[in-house]
């Protein structure tokens, strides 16, 4: 399994290692002497398998909240740019009164285009950079150049 890299502090560890010749108890954190060595034994098997499923949960948590966060500064710089690109029709359109609908629209194509041409490299780069993890320094990169607010 492939184990995802996290930032310091993104998400707390905390380590416990049962003392020698005895097992955590599942009542409560403390260590027991291992009366009962089936019950020790059955539970330190497990541990591994135990680890294994809290890691792919904590992967698959991570990963949506990586995508959650990246889906949100995508959806924000497209209303960014968005409303300039909607003043600037309108302003040409005011100026060029005599257009029919058909060249609106062939026009109003045309500025869409070029904003989603604009947003590809933007939109490629953090595809890129999510598969190695969430890519914080990417996103607040594109938060600052086109400020995006939270």
């Amino acid at each position: 399994m492939k184990r995802r890299q996290f930032s310091a502090g993104a998400i707390p560890t905390r380590q416990r290692v049962a003392p020698a010749g005895g097992c955590w108890s599942k009542e409560s954190n403390q260590s027991v002497e291992a009366t009962d060595e089936s019950d020790c034994h059955s539970r330190t098997t497990k541990m591994p398998l135990t680890e294994e499923i809290i890691l792919e949960e904590t992967d698959l948590f991570a990963s949506a909240a990586a995508h959650r966060a990246t889906t949100l500064v995508i959806n924000r710089l497209r209303r960014r740019l968005h409303a300039p690109k909607q003043a600037e029709l309108e302003r040409l359109f005011h100026k060029l009164p005599q257009l029919d609908n058909s060249s609106r629209t062939e026009i109003e194509q045309f500025a869409d285009r070029l904003v989603n041409k604009m947003l590809h490299p933007l939109l490629e780069s953090l595809s890129n950079a999510s598969k190695n993890g969430t890519p914080t320094g990417l996103l607040e990169s594109l938060r600052r150049l086109f400020m995006i607010e939270d």
